[in-house]
């Protein structure tokens, strides 16, 4: 099956048979794709109040409660939006009270007034202990790599501690696979 390339009459360029999607395509262009996989219908700014949750409302508050949702009223203006957290029953009277506080803190941590209402829905909160990580499904959790020798550090790399950071990182890759190191 031997395809020549044939020239395109409208550019008068040799065209491959081959050729698909288009060629080169810019990196950001791939970029929502992986945000969606990652985040799935999170919008950005809700995974960003996920993800930083205990530093806007600070870990005492942190412990006791969590955000669901994020809701604006309007697609186009992202203003005056209904947050729904979960609470702790006995915790919801005295984060009642701190509503205000909270709807503070959250649009210092926007920028500007993004949270209007805070709904509270009271149900059990469930985390895992701090400090505790659960291995990957199927995997069994490795001991944690010794510290390298100072004959294990790579020679061309300038700074110290990614010299450092880089061997542990072999060495963990080895220990994984069952090598021993060099």
């Amino acid at each position: 099956m031997d395809k020549k390339p044939t020239e395109s009459a409208s550019k008068g360029r040799l065209k491959s048979p081959w050729r698909r999607g288009g060629g080169l395509k810019a990196f950001a262009l791939s970029l929502n794709a992986v945000r969606k996989q990652a985040l799935g219908r999170l919008s950005p700014a809700e995974a960003g109040l996920h993800l930083e949750w205990s530093a806007i409302v600070g870990s005492s508050l942190a412990a006791k409660t969590q955000p669901l949702r994020l809701r604006f009223p309007n697609r186009n203006e992202r203003r005056d939006a209904v947050l729904t957290v979960a609470c702790e029953p006995a915790f919801a009277l005295e984060l009642q009270h701190m509503l205000p506080l909270l709807i503070e803190r959250l649009n210092a941590h926007f920028g500007y007034g993004a949270v209007a209402r805070v709904r509270l829905q009271q149900t059990r909160i469930i985390r895992k202990a701090s400090g505790s990580t659960r291995p990957a499904a199927g995997r069994a959790a490795l001991p944690p790599a010794p510290e390298p020798s100072d004959e294990a550090l790579p020679d061309d790399v300038a700074d110290e501690g990614l010299a450092r950071a880089l061997a542990r990182l072999e060495a963990s890759a080895r220990q994984a696979n069952g090598n021993k190191p060099r």
